[in-house]
């Protein structure tokens, strides 16, 4: 578990309940990020480091996240939004481009070889989530620079913004 002190959370946090490992003892109920910022939390991480990050699973959780879950891109925008600027991040118009450039580095490619190994999937390769991620936030990080509004829908199961 991560502890998260002075994080702006979008929409706001989140209950969720953990099962024990132990038997005899009730699921706690914890505050948690909302997925949202979940995902403008790590997409922060990668932005401050890129080819200087050591957390390859920030790339896979947001492209796993996608995945998995539907998101409305308003929402999505204002994590995003909110957190590179609490946190003074760097941001422009060339940060998707420069993401793009990592799944062509050699030093992450081999990072990401390493991280395979501690999820026992040796067959996704970092193209593949690098393409998964810029298809995702594209429209948001397009809306964050031209300061509109993304009003799309992600669907995750066409994988796509409608």
């Amino acid at each position: 578990i991560d502890v998260g002190v002075g994080d702006i959370i979008v929409p706001h946090a989140e209950k969720r309940y953990f099962q024990p490992q132990l038997e005899g003892y009730s699921a706690p109920e914890i505050l948690t990020y909302s997925l949202d910022s979940t995902i403008a939390e790590k997409f922060d991480a990668i932005l401050q480091r890129f080819e200087l990050t050591g957390r390859m699973k920030d790339f896979y959780d947001i492209y796993f996240l996608s995945q998995c879950f539907n998101f409305d891109g308003f929402i999505l925008q204002q994590a995003i939004k909110q957190t590179i600027v609490n946190r003074g991040t760097e941001f422009n118009q060339g940060s998707l481009s420069r993401l793009s450039a990592l799944s062509e580095d050699s030093d992450m490619l081999t990072k990401w070889r390493y991280f395979l190994k501690t999820i026992d999937n040796q067959f996704l390769s970092f193209s593949e989530i690098i393409i998964g991620i810029e298809l995702f936030l594209r429209p948001i990080c397009d809306a964050i620079i031209n300061e509109t509004d993304c009003l799309l829908h992600w669907s995750s199961s066409d994988k796509a913004w409608n």
